[in-house]
């Protein structure tokens, strides 16, 4: 339905930073996804569409050979959210997997690089 919400979000502001994107999307069935969609359009190897099939919902015919298992990601819960066990403490809230790397880096001492995504989750 035009000018409804495809992600079921209620209520979000209009600005607001990409950490609070994070925590006010992550118990929804599309936790992060204004961030994620905007990642993709800032790329140069994006177009000018994003194409996404429903739940349960493949974008292959279904004779195709082989059986589609898996998928490149989406941007459904399912796909977004991993488990990570640390054996320091991290800073609360949701992590994204673009943290890892620089959380890594920091617990080993190194400088974390301003160029790459992520933050360190170091308290």
């Amino acid at each position: 339905m035009i000018g409804s919400d495809p992600f079921g979000y209620h209520n979000l502001p209009g600005v607001m930073t990409d950490r609070e994107s994070l925590d006010l999307t992550y118990g929804t069935d599309y936790p992060d996804a204004p961030v994620q969609i905007l990642q993709i359009f800032r790329s140069g190897r994006a177009g000018d569409l994003i194409l996404s099939a429903a739940k349960g919902s493949d974008l292959r015919l279904r004779y195709e050979i082989h059986e589609h298992k898996s998928s490149h990601g989406s941007l459904h819960w399912e796909h977004m959210k991993v488990p990570l066990v640390s054996n320091v403490p991290l800073a609360p809230g949701p992590i994204r997997s673009v943290d890892v790397f620089p959380t890594v880096l920091k617990l080993l001492g190194h400088a974390v690089p301003r160029e790459i995504d992520g933050i360190s989750m170091t308290p």
